[in-house]
């Protein structure tokens, strides 16, 4: 019996990310995209930290602390998902959602932005042996850990074309 490939899962993963989106709508596939970004500062600026208290050399409140055996890719990890769904679920942004010719068209590309931002945030906190194991077992993996910089500033890009189009067009409700 074959083992699933790298590629099967992230091509998986897109689709269905995209049809999220088209349940989540635009407003809100946007505001996900924002909280990603914060995951992504958050979990890299608090790391360190984290890390130190739950290896027993670093207190909390001068008292307490945790001796485990956490890797900084586990604990970045789990830092990144819950700060991007906490702020995704609980920050009240994302409306309605919009209607227009253009809709479908900026759902699937929010989506699929957010699928390989989420990718390539969670292969940046990888050990470099786990993360090049990766690339060299999968070419899309390889795509999206290669091409890191353009997956963080191309969203960013597509917000501020698709928001200049909506206000100068007229497809406002």
């Amino acid at each position: 019996m074959s083992v699933p490939s790298w590629d099967l899962f992230i091509i998986i993963f897109l689709v269905i990310a995209v049809g999220f989106g088209f349940i989540m709508q635009r407003d809100r596939v946007v505001s996900f995209m924002l909280s990603i970004y914060a995951g992504i500062v958050v979990s890299t600026a608090v790391v360190e930290p984290i890390r130190l208290f739950f290896t027993g050399n670093k207190t909390f409140v001068n008292s307490m602390w945790i001796q485990g055996n956490f890797s900084p890719f586990t604990i970045q990890a789990v830092v990144f998902l819950l700060v991007a769904f906490l702020v995704a679920g609980k920050s009240g942004l994302g409306g309605k959602g919009t209607r227009g010719l253009l809709s479908p068209i900026e759902i699937i590309s929010y989506s699929f932005f957010n699928a390989v931002l989420l990718l390539s945030a969670i292969t940046t906190f990888m050990p470099p042996e786990m993360r090049q194991g990766i690339q060299e077992a999968s070419k899309m993996a390889n795509f999206i850990v290669t091409y890191k910089l353009f997956w963080i500033i191309a969203p960013v890009i597509l917000i501020v074309v698709t928001g200049g189009i909506r206000r100068t067009g007229s497809s406002y409700d």
